[in-house]
């Protein structure tokens, strides 16, 4: 079995450089969360059948959301959507934009990520498609996310 070439420490610290390059190149992104229900007074003659029924228990929806730093990277490939040979070469200067994007969160930004719905950035909303990948040098201290762009 081998040894490695640096010790804990160095790992550690070469490890921790990465936060640096997170907090030099990361830009603020906006997170949405589904809405948590919070009830505001109950009654114990809630109808469940009719919800908009006057007696019925006061319900607020509360919108979860935070502003975390993330690595954001666009797609380079773009997806033919042209499926017909002569459309393509009657017309071909058209590209389609696919609209997908890699973010990179620290372990705050991923925890938050668990059940999100939309993410913003650049003016524009995205989702979520995939499930988060571990990335780091030594120890994986963040996360990868791809999303689609939605408008």
């Amino acid at each position: 079995m081998g040894t490695s070439y640096l010790t804990s420490g160095q790992k550690d610290s070469l490890g921790n450089l990465f936060f640096d390059l997170h907090a030099t190149f990361a830009r603020p992104i906006a997170i949405f969360k589904t809405a948590k229900e919070t009830v505001i007074s109950t009654n114990p003659a809630h109808n469940f059948l009719f919800e908009g029924a006057p007696t019925n228990d006061i319900v607020q929806d509360v919108q979860q959301s935070g502003v975390f730093q993330a690595r954001i990277l666009y797609g380079k490939k773009q997806e033919d959507l042209l499926p017909f040979a002569a459309m393509r070469q009657a017309q071909p200067a058209i590209q389609i934009e696919e609209g997908e994007a890699r973010i990179k969160l620290d372990a705050t930004g991923a925890a938050f990520m668990a059940d999100v719905e939309r993410v913003t950035f650049d003016g524009n909303i995205f989702r979520v498609v995939t499930a988060p990948r571990p990335h780091g040098l030594f120890d994986p201290k963040f996360r990868d996310f791809y999303l689609k762009r939605l408008n």
